[in-house]
C-alpha cells in the first residue's frame, strides 16, 4: 500500500469502460465527486483521490445531519445517535449514492418532525417547496423508497396557513409521490438515451446460471402466492441476523458484522433513547404514530418483496439484500416509540451528554474491532 500511494495517478492514454452506473442519477455521487475534484488540486494518486471522495461525503453527510438534528424540536438524541451509528456513519463515509440517500432522508424526517409539532411554525407554501425540493434530491440519490414523501402526511391540518381545505394538499402528496417515483426515468433517463447510451432494462447477475428477469419471476411467484409467501417468512428468519447488523454495523461488501451483543446492546439503548426523547408539551396522536409505522415498516417489507421478484425466475432465496438498504426506514420507525408522558428531569438535563459519550465509545469499539479483523497478524 505504501508503494501504491507513492504512484500518480495515470490520466493519458484515456480509455472508457462500460459500466451500467451511468443510469443512475449523478446527484448521489455529487459530495464524493466534489470532494475529488478538490483532491485533484493536489494529489493525482487514485487511492488519495479516493479519500478525498470519501472526505467530500463525510463532510456533506455530517452538514445535512447537524442540521436535521437542530431543526427537530423532539428526538434529537435518538436521531443523532442513529446518525452516529457504525454503520451509517460508514455508509456517511463512503463514495456512494448512500450519502446523500440517507442524510437526506433524516433531514425529511427533521422536517415533517419540525412542521408537525414546533409551537412556533406554521406551514405555508415555503414550508411545501423546502419539503418536496428534498424529497426530490432524495428520490435522485437512489431508488427504492416511495413512501418517504408521505411523512408529510404527520402534519396536522391546523399547522397549514392556507385559505382553502388543506385535505387538496394531502391529496396533492399522493400526486406528488406519483410523479416523484417516475420523475428520474422522465428526466435523467431520457437525458442518458439522448446521447446514445442504452440504460440497461433488467438485472444481469448470475446470466450464465440463472435467469434473473423481474417479469417472468413476479409472474411465476404469483402463480404460486401460499409458496411465495412461505419463502418470504423463511428469508426474513434466515437473514435477520445479517440484516439487522446490515443497519447498526456490517461494513461495505466485506460481510463483516460486529458482535451479537453489540447489536443487541445498540439496539436496547437507541430505543430507550427514542423514548426517553419526549416533551410534555409537544404530544403525538395515534394517527401520527400510525402513519410513520407504515412508512417505517412499509418501506422495509416492500424492499424485502421487491428484491424478492428481482432475483432469479423462480427463487427461493432473495438475492443481494443488505442491511443497509434499511437505514432510511429506521427513523419512522423510532418515531413510535416517542412518548410525552415519561419524562425525566434528569435526562433533560444530561441526555445529550449521555449519548455523545455513548456514541464515542461505540464508535472508538467499532474501529478497534475492524482494526483487529483486518489489520493485525
Amino acid at each position: 500500500l505504501d508503494e501504491l500511494v507513492k504512484k500518480p495517478g495515470r490520466e493519458k492514454p484515456e480509455a472508457f469502460y462500460h459500466d451500467g452506473h451511468y443510469a443512475l442519477n449523478p446527484v448521489g455521487f455529487a459530495p464524493a465527486a466534489l470532494g475529488i475534484a478538490i483532491g485533484r488540486m493536489f494529489e493525482t494518486n487514485p487511492i488519495w483521490l479516493n479519500w478525498f471522495g470519501r472526505i467530500g461525503g463525510l463532510i456533506f453527510y455530517l452538514i445535512t445531519i447537524f442540521y436535521a438534528v437542530k431543526i427537530i424540536p423532539v428526538m434529537k438524541n435518538a436521531l443523532a445517535l442513529f446518525a452516529l451509528s457504525p454503520m451509517p456513519l460508514y455508509q456517511g463515509s463512503s463514495v456512494t449514492y448512500d450519502v446523500v440517500q440517507i442524510s437526506t432522508t433524516f433531514l425529511l424526517f427533521a422536517l415533517a418532525i419540525k412542521y408537525a409539532f414546533a409551537e412556533d411554525k406554521s406551514v405555508g407554501w415555503r414550508e411545501v417547496v423546502v419539503f418536496a425540493v428534498v424529497a426530490i434530491v432524495n428520490r435522485y440519490a437512489k431508488d427504492g423508497y416511495p413512501l418517504l414523501p408521505f411523512l408529510f402526511l404527520l402534519i396536522p391540518r391546523s399547522k397549514f396557513k392556507f385559505n382553502f381545505n388543506p385535505i387538496f394538499l394531502y391529496a396533492g402528496v399522493f400526486v406528488f409521490a406519483y410523479i416523484l417515483y417516475f420523475l428520474p426515468q422522465w428526466t435523467w433517463h431520457k437525458l442518458i438515451a439522448a446521447q446514445g447510451y442504452k440504460i440497461k432494462s433488467g438485472s444481469h447477475r448470475l446470466q450464465k446460471d440463472l435467469l434473473g428477469s423481474f417479469p417472468l419471476n413476479l409472474k411465476y411467484q404469483l402463480k404460486h402466492p401460499w409458496q411465495m409467501i412461505a419463502n418470504l417468512w423463511k428469508n426474513i428468519d434466515h437473514f435477520r441476523r445479517e440484516w439487522v447488523g446490515g443497519i447498526f454495523g456490517r461494513f461495505g461488501y466485506s460481510y463483516t458484522l460486529l458482535p451479537d451483543w453489540f447489536f443487541f446492546i445498540h439496539g436496547i439503548v437507541l430505543a430507550t433513547v427514542a423514548f426517553l426523547d419526549g416533551k410534555e408539551k409537544i404530544k403525538a396522536t395515534k394517527t401520527q404514530k400510525t402513519i410513520a409505522f407504515l412508512i417505517g415498516f412499509g418501506s422495509i417489507f416492500g424492499i424485502i418483496v421487491m428484491n424478492y421478484f428481482y432475483s432469479p425466475v423462480g427463487n427461493k432465496m432473495i438475492f443481494g439484500l443488505q442491511g443497509r438498504y434499511f437505514i432510511p426506514a429506521v427513523p419512522a420507525l423510532l418515531f413510535v416509540l416517542y412518548s410525552d408522558k415519561f419524562v425525566l428531569p434528569f435526562w433533560k438535563k444530561y441526555g445529550s451528554a449521555l449519548v455523545g459519550l455513548y456514541a464515542a465509545v461505540s464508535l472508538a469499539y467499532a474501529i478497534a474491532y475492524l482494526d483487529g479483523v483486518f489489520y493485525q497478524l
